[in-house]
Order: structure tokens, then sequence, then C-alpha cells
């Protein structure tokens, strides 16, 4: 039996872990988070990159 990789998101926090072994998927759903499609997993993790603020480079020519 092939062990498989589960993606799942945790909306409130906008954290991603993708696991694998089922004490990791349990362990995901009792923290909060909810199993997604790799798809949905690519597009939230897209999606929370865009919302958080960006931190500003400072110049090396200062």
């Amino acid at each position: 039996m092939a062990i498989q990789t589960k993606f799942f998101v945790h909306d409130k926090t906008q954290a991603t872990r993708a696991v694998t072994g089922p004490e990791y998927y349990e362990e995901a759903i009792k923290l909060g988070f909810r199993e997604v499609t790799a798809e949905e997993f690519d597009a939230f993790m897209a999606k929370a990159r865009a919302s958080r603020p960006r931190k500003r480079k400072e110049s090396m020519n200062a």
C-alpha cells in the first residue's frame, strides 16, 4: 500500500501543510486544517503570499 501525500490549509492563519502518513493527517485536522486538492493548495499559497505585506528592501547604496 502506497502512502499518499495529502494537502491541508488553515484558513485563519493562512498556514499550509503537505503531509504523508495517517498520523499526520489526523494531527492536521485536529489543529484546524482542512484537506484540499493539490490545485487548491497551490492557489491558496499564491493567494496567501499575495495578501502578505511586502517588506521594503533597503537600498545598498544608502
